[in-house]
C-alpha cells in the first residue's frame, strides 16, 4: 500500500488562481489580445459580402452555388496549407516579422478585391490573401506562450479563443452593414484600412510595452510548498 500523505503539497485551485491573475495582470497579455483582435477582424468582415458578391459578378441566370462553394473551399484551403508552412517560415526569418508581414498582404489584397470584374480575378485575390490570414494566424498564435509563463497557458489560450471568436462573429457583422449600407467596394476597403491604422500600430504599440514589461512570473512549487508549510500548524509530535 502507498501511504497518502496527511494534508496536499499546495492549497486546490492554487496554481489555476495565480495562473489566471497572472495572465489578468499583465500589460503583455493586453496588449497581444488587442493586438489579435486588431489583426484578425479585417478578413472575417467580408465574408458575408462575398456571396452575394459573386452573384453580382456572374452573368444573369447563372447558377452560383457551386461557384461559391469552390471559392469557399479555395480560401479555406490557401489558409489551411500556410498555416502548415507557417511554423517553418516563423523559425527563418522571426515571428514579428512574418505578423509584419502577413498583416500588410492581407491589407494589400483585400483594396483590389472591390474593384474587380470577374469570379476569377476575385478567387484569385481572396486565395491570395487567405494565404497571408494563414500565416497571420499561426504567427498570432505563436505569440501567445511568449507573453505568459507556462503554468498560464491554459487561460491565455481560454482568452484567446474568446477573442477569436468576438472577431469572428463581429466582424461578419460589421462587413454586412457597410455593405449594405454603403456597397462592396467600401466593405473591402474599410476592413483593408482598418488592418492598417488599427493593426499596425498596435503592432508597434505592442512592442514597446514588451521592451518596458516582463512576464510576471509564477512562484517556483517548491515556493508554494515552504509557503504552506509555514502557514500550517505543527502538530507538536
Amino acid at each position: 500500500m502507498i501511504k497518502e500523505p496527511k494534508r496536499a503539497l499546495a492549497p486546490k485551485g492554487a496554481v489555476k488562481k495565480q495562473s489566471m491573475r497572472t495572465v489578468l495582470r499583465s500589460p503583455l497579455v493586453w496588449g497581444a489580445l488587442i493586438l489579435v483582435l486588431l489583426l484578425s477582424f479585417a478578413a472575417p468582415m467580408v465574408q458575408p459580402i462575398l456571396p452575394p458578391y459573386v452573384v453580382e459578378l456572374l452573368p444573369d441566370k447563372t447558377n452560383a452555388t457551386a461557384v461559391i462553394g469552390w471559392l469557399f473551399f479555395g480560401i479555406s484551403a490557401a489558409g489551411a496549407i500556410a498555416s502548415v508552412f507557417a511554423g517553418r517560415v516563423i523559425g527563418r526569418i522571426g515571428l514579428q516579422r512574418v505578423l509584419l508581414i502577413s498583416a500588410i498582404g492581407v491589407a494589400m489584397f483585400l483594396i483590389p478585391m472591390g474593384f474587380v470584374n470577374s469570379v476569377i480575378a476575385l478567387a484569385v485575390l481572396a486565395i491570395v490573401m487567405s494565404l497571408f490570414g494563414g500565416f497571420l494566424t499561426t504567427s498570432a498564435v505563436t505569440l501567445l506562450p511568449t507573453v505568459v509563463t507556462a503554468a498560464a497557458l491554459s487561460s491565455m489560450f481560454g482568452l484567446y479563443q474568446s477573442v477569436q471568436a468576438l472577431s469572428a462573429q463581429l466582424g461578419p457583422a460589421v462587413g454586412g452593414i457597410i455593405a449594405a449600407n454603403i456597397s462592396y467596394e467600401a466593405a473591402f476597403f474599410i476592413a483593408a484600412a482598418t488592418l492598417i491604422f488599427l493593426g499596425l500600430p498596435m503592432f508597434y504599440i505592442f512592442k514597446r510595452i514588451a521592451a518596458v514589461h516582463k512576464v510576471v512570473e509564477e512562484p517556483h512549487p517548491h515556493q508554494i510548498e515552504k509557503s504552506v508549510d509555514s502557514q500550517t500548524p505543527s502538530t507538536g509530535r
